[in-house]
């Protein structure tokens, strides 16, 4: 992941991009707790379960509306 990262920078590499934080990394299956659904709409407003299929790079009504309601 941060080679890519590290590649693009090139000559600002170490200057440009010094520190990175992985604040979460899933690296197995989705591991959504039993309550997402509802956590998600009551912080979001909106339902997730309509718009999981963007996930898979798929369009939900229009690319115009891939960020949400």
């Amino acid at each position: 992941m941060v080679e890519p990262l590290i590649a693009d920078a090139g000559p600002f590499a170490g200057k440009a991009l010094k520190y990175l934080h992985t604040d979460s990394w899933e690296v197995e299956v989705a591991n959504w707790t039993a309550t997402l659904r509802e956590q998600f709409e009551k912080r979001r407003g909106y339902d997730l379960l309509p718009w999981l299929p963007v996930i898979a790079g798929k369009i939900v009504n229009s690319a115009r509306r891939a960020t949400g309601p």
